[in-house]
């Protein structure tokens, strides 16, 4: 791969293991490399990008089975991309699809900023909150979610934002 990319003239190449959902997940144990097998990987690429520095650019993903921890999908949900399905869905993973329970708006029924998912995450209930609303900042962001996840009164934002519990467990 590497040195297609060279031959090619790409200025940047992403070397990626198997990400496990969907049908990878089912499959895992046939698709899960080994530790030499992950570690010759590594090898290959840290030479690579020793021997090609300032040529091309290599990112390496390795699965977060064998990482110190896991990484965050794109950076963090919907902190620095979102997706837009052929649909019209607005995702903030590519893959946010296969999570059962979550329901995403569609920019053919809402505009893009708000449609704009922040997953909060799981409660002591075991619900899960998908919060939609306007954005405003990055730093607006961060108090508006807190609001949301402290239960304190709302702002006009929030009032606004469609929230979406599943049944808590009982």
């Amino acid at each position: 791969m590497v040195a297609l990319a060279v031959d090619l003239g790409a200025h940047r190449l992403e070397v990626a293991h198997v990400q496990y959902y969907g049908w990878a997940l089912l499959n895992r144990a046939a698709l899960m490399p080994t530790r030499e097998q992950l570690e010759a990987a590594t090898a290959i690429v840290e030479r690579s990008r020793r021997e090609l520095r300032g040529r091309l650019a290599i990112d390496y993903v390795i699965p977060d089975y064998w990482a110190k921890r896991p990484k965050p999908c794109m950076g963090g949900w919907g902190r620095r991309s979102l997706n837009v399905t052929p649909s019209g869905k607005v995702l903030p993973c590519h893959a946010a699809e296969v999570i059962p329970g979550l329901t995403f708006w569609s920019v053919t029924e809402h505009s893009l900023a708000e449609s704009r998912l922040i997953l909060i995450g799981t409660s002591d209930t075991q619900r899960v909150l998908t919060v939609v609303f306007t954005y405003r900042s990055s730093k607006n962001h961060e108090k508006e979610i807190y609001r949301i996840i402290s239960g304190r009164p709302a702002s006009k934002i929030e009032r606004k934002a469609y929230v979406e519990a599943a049944p808590a467990k009982r």
